[in-house]
C-alpha cells in the first residue's frame, strides 16, 4: 500500500488517522524510537513502514513480527527474563 498519489505526492485519507496525547522520539543506543501514548479507541492499531527501498521495508517487516511475537509470548506467559 502506498500514500502517494498517480503524480508522486504523498496525499492520504485524515480520516484515517487516530488521536493521541503525546508523542515522543527517545534515543535509545545509537538508534530513535518513536513513542505515542495516550491513543483512543483500542481494538487495533496501524504501523507505518518507510523505506528506501523493498529490501529495507521488508526487512523492517520482519523485525516488526518478530518483535510482536515477543510481547505476545511475553504477555501470554508473564514472565520477563532479564
Amino acid at each position: 500500500v502506498t500514500m502517494a498519489d498517480m503524480d508522486g505526492n504523498e496525499t492520504f485519507d485524515p480520516e484515517c488517522l487516530g488521536t493521541s496525547t503525546a508523542v515522543r522520539e527517545e534515543r535509545i543506543g545509537d538508534g530513535e524510537m518513536l513513542y505515542v501514548h495516550g491513543c483512543g479507541g483500542g481494538g487495533a492499531s496501524t504501523i507505518v513502514l518507510r523505506g528506501a527501498n523493498e529490501y529495507m521495508l521488508d526487512e523492517m517487516d520482519r523485525a516488526l513480527h518478530d518483535s510482536l511475537c515477543v510481547v505476545k509470548r511475553m504477555l501470554e506467559s508473564s514472565t520477563l527474563v532479564c
